[in-house]
């Protein structure tokens, strides 16, 4: 991988973790796969909020999706 690129790569990932809300989604999630519902109740927070801050997790590649009917459940992209 060119050098810039990874540079690049780890802001990205930087400045994703630098919300606190995201902090304590990739708590929520270091056991377990978990529903956007269930993350939002366990953070206190709205389905649209958590989903938001769960879209641009993945987008950095911090979580992966599933989705099975209606529900979409995340878990860590790489949980070690």
């Amino acid at each position: 991988m060119d050098e810039s690129l990874l540079y690049e790569r780890r802001a990205r990932i930087c400045q994703v973790l630098a919300d606190a809300k995201r902090q304590r989604l990739i708590d929520a999630l270091r056991d377990s796969e978990r529903s956007v519902g269930e993350l939002a109740e366990t953070l206190g927070a709205t389905l649209p909020n958590v989903s938001q801050h769960l879209n641009v997790m993945r987008d950095a590649g911090l979580v992966s999706s599933r989705r099975d009917g209606t529900t979409i459940y995340y878990r860590l992209a790489y949980p070690q």
